[in-house]
C-alpha cells in the first residue's frame, strides 16, 4: 500500500482549470487486476468533474502491473476500489 500512495504522489495531475475552479474531493475508481497482474476496465463509480474524472482514470490505467490475486495457489482476476483525492493546497 505505501508502494500505491507513492506512486499516486508521484503521478497524480491536478488538471489546472479544476484547481482554478477550486473542485476538491474524492474520484472512487474500480479496476480489474487480470491473472498477469494487469489492470483492466478502468472506471468511474462516484465522479467528481469530467476533468477530475478523467485524471483519475489515465492514473489508474498507466499504473504498473500489479501482483494477482490468487485463490488455492491459482491466479485470479480481481476488483479492486480505489479513492484517489484531490484537495486545493
Amino acid at each position: 500500500m505505501n508502494k500505491l500512495g507513492q506512486y499516486i504522489q508521484e503521478n497524480l495531475r491536478y488538471p489546472k482549470a479544476a484547481q482554478a475552479a477550486g473542485l476538491a474531493g474524492r474520484v472512487f475508481i474500480r479496476f480489474l487486476i487480470n491473472k498477469q497482474g494487469g489492470i483492466e476496465k478502468v472506471q468511474v463509480l462516484k465522479g467528481i468533474s469530467p476533468e477530475l474524472d478523467a485524471e483519475a482514470v489515465r492514473l489508474v490505467a498507466s499504473m504498473p502491473n500489479w501482483l494477482p490475486g490468487k485463490v488455492d495457489g491459482q491466479a485470479v482476476d480481481c476488483l479492486y476500489n480505489l479513492p484517489i483525492n484531490f484537495s486545493v493546497r
